[in-house]
């Protein structure tokens, strides 16, 4: 397969150029760092997230984008062994989706930002997400390679989508950094239900089918949440209105 013949290497050397990248960010991030004698003005309390509506649907967002990630990494490649492909063409299709989702990653925030919402942008990733990992459980063999493309600029997008929304939800730096913390924290806790359902469904007499009705499940509220975390709101809003200011 010509697949199999762009593949090659061994493990020290994937891990050694892991490593490489790892360095090289760790030296762009070191010159940031703060000096050890400044100091930071005390916090506002941001318990308010926690009742606020608007942090909770992007805190499920974030936490749904997550899911489906995670789901990828976990079950894209014995799928596609089960469909009929070689570990090798398998794990190459993998590896190329997220190709695919590190290049839109790097753009998608900043094209989104631009928009005065970010609902149909969260849509439309999510909709694109769930119609390509449809197509990779059953689509002619032949037309996976750009399925699994199209599929990492999906869920690329879905991240840069979920970042910004932190930023952009929020009026000021230590709310984003509430946010952030709320629905990162949150968030990530809810991926973990991703990959362990695609288990036990695929472990179960429903088998593929069955993890393709949980992918349309996630999708499906993942659009939801997503559209209803990209409108021109910020979190406290509700809160400031009641205090009058």
């Amino acid at each position: 397969m010509p697949l199999e013949r762009l593949l090659g290497g061994t493990y020290s050397e994937t891990l050694a150029a892991w490593a490489l990248a790892g360095a090289a960010a760790l030296a762009l991030w070191l010159p940031l760092l703060p000096p050890k004698e400044s100091t930071l003005p005390p916090r506002r309390r941001l318990g308010f997230l926690w009742r606020d509506p608007l942090a909770w649907q992007v805190t499920l967002y974030m936490g749904l984008q997550s899911a489906l990630a995670y789901l990828v990494f976990g079950w894209l490649a014995p799928l596609l062994r089960d469909r009929g492909l070689s570990p090798a063409a398998a794990g190459g299709l993998l590896g190329l989706s997220l190709l695919g989702q590190a290049v839109m990653a790097l753009f998608a925030p900043s094209l989104v930002a631009r928009r005065k919402t970010q609902s149909g942008a969260a849509l439309f990733f999510s909709a694109l997400s769930l119609g390509s990992l449809l197509l990779c459980f059953y689509a002619p063999l032949s037309l996976l390679a750009p399925v699994a493309f199209v599929l990492g600029l999906a869920q690329g997008g879905l991240f840069g989508v979920a970042l910004i929304l932190i930023v952009l939800r929020a009026r000021d730096a230590e709310t984003a950094a509430g946010l952030s913390a709320m629905s990162q924290g949150v968030g990530y806790l809810l991926s973990a239900l991703g990959p362990f359902m695609a288990g036990l469904l695929r472990a179960s007499s429903f088998g593929w089918n069955g993890v393709a009705g949980w992918i349309t499940v996630i999708a499906l509220l993942m659009g939801a949440s997503g559209a209803a975390a990209g409108r021109a709101l910020y979190v406290g809003e509700r809160r400031r209105m009641e205090r009058g200011t």
